[in-house]
């Protein structure tokens, strides 16, 4: 019996929280200008070496970053789905784990009461009509899941 499955299962939640993080704070939009020392990165971003040491170590695991000779620099797909600004940037997808994000208490709590996870049992598309800036964030979530079907 192998429980490699169920590990990657684990893992893949902490592998979409670094993604998510790394969408949020600028830091694909950083390394695409160039490749970064980390002292500069963490000057750039704001953070603190340690914690930015390992958000890019758990993002080079996952191989969206790579390192040569001491800078930081990003992977092929990295640089065309995950810099802002970019024609099939998948960021706003990304970013909504930080908003609406099926986390196991969420997930619970939807089981339990039988009701949307996401939207506290109120209907989406009232919350979208009433809070501009949920509508905003959704909007651009879906335009990141359609854009590259709809090119096709």
């Amino acid at each position: 019996m192998n429980d490699t499955r169920i590990y990657d299962y684990y893992m893949g939640a902490r592998a979409s929280a670094a993604l998510a993080v790394g969408v949020h704070i600028g830091l694909f939009d950083a390394l695409a200008e160039k490749a970064t020392e980390i002292e500069e990165l963490a000057e750039t971003l704001g953070f603190a070496h340690r914690p930015l040491v390992l958000l890019l170590s758990a993002l080079m695991g996952m191989g969206l970053i790579r390192q040569d000779s001491g800078r930081y620099l990003l992977a092929d797909d990295a640089a065309e789905f995950l810099v802002s600004g970019k024609p099939y940037w998948l960021g706003g997808l990304i970013q909504a784990e930080l908003t609406c994000a099926f986390d196991p208490t969420l997930l619970l709590d939807a089981m339990q009461h039988d009701r949307s996870a996401v939207y506290g049992g109120k209907d989406p598309w009232e919350t979208h009509s009433s809070d501009s800036e949920k509508a905003r964030r959704f909007t651009a979530a879906m335009h990141s899941i359609s854009a590259r079907p709809a090119g096709a």
